[in-house]
């Protein structure tokens, strides 16, 4: 697993960390969407960042719908990301 630095946001429902896998770092985060999107209320994102969490690129990597905000969430959603990037780098 890897280590994420968690960052939590008083003004909105999200939370988020950056966390570097295979000597990129990346941002992720999990945020409620406003109330038109009801039927995925919740998302995750992963996006290409720096050593301190800038988002270097705005073009997701990699999206999910977990059921909430909070820290579990984010975590299980870092751990699926990863594992389909060690698996997608075994097959390239």
């Amino acid at each position: 697993m890897v280590e994420v630095e968690l960052r939590h946001f008083k003004t909105i429902n999200k939370i988020g960390g950056i966390f570097q896998l295979n000597g990129k770092w990346y941002w992720a985060d999990i945020v409620e969407l406003p109330g038109r999107y009801n039927e995925f209320p919740y998302e995750f994102m992963v996006f290409t960042a720096d050593e301190h969490g800038n988002i270097t690129d705005w073009a997701g990597e990699y999206v999910l719908r977990p059921d909430a905000v909070s820290e579990e969430n984010l975590m299980k959603c870092i751990e699926e990301f990863c594992k389909d990037q060690t698996q997608t780098n075994e097959t390239a």
